[in-house]
Formats: C-alpha cells, structure tokens, sequence
C-alpha cells in the first residue's frame, strides 16, 4: 500500500501548484477544496511508485483510474455518491449538471481526458 503524503508534503506541493487544481485552475477564492493526489509510475520491476504529486479540486480529484472517466459518467456517479450519501445539497448541484449535459445533447464526447 502506498503511503499517505505528509502535511508537509502536502504544502510542499500546493506551493508548487500556486495553490490551484492543475487540471482547471480554480482555487480557495473560486471555491475549490483541493486535494494532493499522487503521481504514479511503474519502475524497472513492474511495482508502483509514488514519484510526486499534484494538485487537483474536488470535481478533479474524482475522475476514474488512468482518466478513463468522462465527464458525464463522472457526474453520473457523483450525483449517486450524494443520493447515497443523502446529501440534498451535492445532489442538486449535480442534478443541475446533468440536466445541462440533456439539453443540450452532450453526452459520452465530452472528457476531461481521452480514452
């Protein structure tokens, strides 16, 4: 199992990030929780490592091993995580997301990163 950043590592790399998600750029003041989230690569063994981190918000953080999630599955899941959760507030906010995404008849073209 890999281990969990430091507080210090944590900061370290916030720092480094300008304390804004790598991914969209929002930060504190636009109201983004943000996370540190590894940065994993296989050595000459085939084993896992830890070789750094980076910055990502709330909605970031969330997207599917190796960035095979689209955006919309992405929300898909987040609003069922709120439902279960019974989180009112989260489930209308992606509830709102998701009714954006039928109108206008976006749907599995969108992604944050390719497949």
């Amino acid at each position: 199992m890999l281990k969990e950043f430091t507080l210090e590592e944590k900061e370290a790399i916030f720092a480094n990030d300008d304390y804004r998600c790598t991914m969209c750029g929002r930060g504190i003041q636009e109201g983004a929780e943000l996370h540190v989230e590894p940065i994993k690569m296989k050595n000459e063994n085939g084993e896992i490592e830890v070789v750094g981190g980076l910055t990502l918000c709330d909605l970031h953080t969330f997207v599917g091993e190796e960035g095979k999630e689209t955006t919309l599955e992405m929300f898909a899941r987040l609003h069922e995580q709120a439902k279960e959760a019974d989180d009112e507030r989260k489930q209308s906010f992606f509830t709102e997301i998701l009714e954006v995404y039928e109108k206008y008849n976006r749907n599995e073209d969108i992604m944050l990163w390719g497949k």
